[in-house]
């Protein structure tokens, strides 16, 4: 057979496939609803709770799955839901319809003892929106309860000499991170959907985490993430000074076991590295 290369354009992405197969089915696993109504014009949410400040302000939605780090703090904030970032796999940005059982959520997020983020203070809210037009929210912002738990044995050292020993090079820098994610469906479509309920240390360092933090998203299911990059100089062709990263990213589940010592991930990926 002839082969050829097929280009699928969804919302935006681009996903290439190489074949030779004179017929193809392909299936994308998405998060959201597909009947959802544009956003087209600026379109503000204006938020006015009633309580002091506690952390930095994330503007999260499900059914239309959005999660946007809006870099403020504070608890009266305009927001143009144009600017809405869509989460990785989502049906894309949307008119909230709470009829279709779409609900927002402002949140803050605080520092936690054990370096990492947790939710502290949450306020959640129905809107039908119409493209262009303010909606309202304003009511109490309430403080919510750390009453989620999972241990985490944070790999990053390890991967990244794992990285970095597989592939040589003269590294310049280095990004190391790892997130708890609340996912709607983890046994169906993997990271679509994923909404970050706890960050963790940016550090490139290897270590054991019990971590207690708020997951407000209904019906989600946790998995731990970790992210590594190793970054390095090189030319190609008349171009010098290129930077380019080496990454390894991978997801793990958490062992369900009701026991905040036992519900555990190691981020220690064993999938080998291949040199290209």
């Amino acid at each position: 057979m002839q082969p050829y290369r097929l280009v699928v354009t969804l919302d935006g992405v681009a996903t290439e496939y190489q074949h030779t197969a004179s017929r193809l089915e392909l299936v994308e696993s998405i998060a959201g609803r597909l009947d959802r109504a544009p956003v087209t014009v600026p379109t503000t949410i204006r938020f006015r709770y009633l309580q002091v400040a506690m952390g930095t302000v994330v503007i999260a939605s499900t059914g239309i799955w959005t999660q946007t780090f809006t870099g403020n703090s504070g608890t009266n904030l305009d927001f143009n839901w144009l600017t809405s970032m869509p989460t990785a796999g989502s049906a894309g940005r949307g008119l909230l319809d709470s009829g279709k059982n779409d609900r927002l959520y402002f949140t803050e997020m605080t520092n936690q003892a054990g370096g990492y983020t947790a939710i502290a203070a949450l306020g959640a809210a129905a809107l039908v929106q119409v493209d262009g037009v303010t909606s309202m929210v304003s009511m109490g912002l309430g403080s919510v309860a750390l009453d989620t738990c999972r241990h985490v044995l944070v790999r990053n050292a390890d991967e990244y000499t794992r990285l970095t020993t597989t592939v040589p090079g003269a590294f310049t820098s280095n990004l190391a991170s790892w997130g708890i994610f609340a996912l709607p469906a983890a046994d169906k479509t993997g990271f679509t959907g994923a909404l970050l309920v706890s960050l963790g240390s940016q550090a490139n360092v290897n270590a054991d985490v019990v971590a207690t933090f708020s997951d407000p998203f209904v019906g989600t299911s946790l998995i731990a993430r970790q992210s590594i990059a190793a970054t390095y100089t090189t030319s190609i062709m008349a171009a010098t000074g290129v930077s380019i990263s080496n990454t390894s990213q991978s997801d793990f589940p958490f062992a369900s076991t009701g026991s905040c010592a036992t519900d555990m991930a190691t981020l220690q990926p064993t999938v080998q590295i291949a040199e290209r």
